[in-house]
């Protein structure tokens, strides 16, 4: 008979750009006759940091208006070729991805508050935060 459990946590700490989940899953076998009981316990810590930047983000683009309701304007330095454009909630998780060559993003599904936007760019990656009115 095998017996099997799972717990899974998520928080954000606050002030610190890292996101840290736990996964765990506490597994009892259970033997009857005259074999002893075994107990296993299995866990997964995973700390990810969410600002992860290969150049400052207002050195290669400009993101305006901030704070806004409907429209997100990207806005290019230097040529800098945006790739992707993917947008996180403060807990880490991926709401929004737009792929191509993007110079706006549609905002207006989201729920007010503050959020990630990350840049996948000819020249890297970059991450900022905005706010949705």
């Amino acid at each position: 008979m095998l017996i099997v459990s799972s717990s899974e946590t998520s928080y954000l700490i606050p002030h610190t750009p890292y996101h840290f989940s736990s996964d765990q899953r506490p597994a009892t076998n259970v033997y009857f006759d005259f074999n002893f009981p075994i107990v296993t316990n299995t866990a997964t810590t995973t700390i990810q940091q969410l600002q992860v930047s290969d150049f400052e983000f207002a050195s290669q683009f400009t993101l305006y208006p901030v704070p806004t309701k409907n429209i997100l304007n990207i806005e290019s330095k230097n040529g800098v070729e945006v790739r992707s454009v993917s947008i996180y909630n403060m807990l880490g998780q991926l709401l929004q991805v737009e792929s191509g060559s993007v110079s706006a993003v549609d905002i207006s599904t989201l729920e007010r508050g503050t959020y990630f936007l990350k840049i996948h760019s000819s020249k890297g990656n970059a991450v900022t935060r905005f706010v949705k009115e």
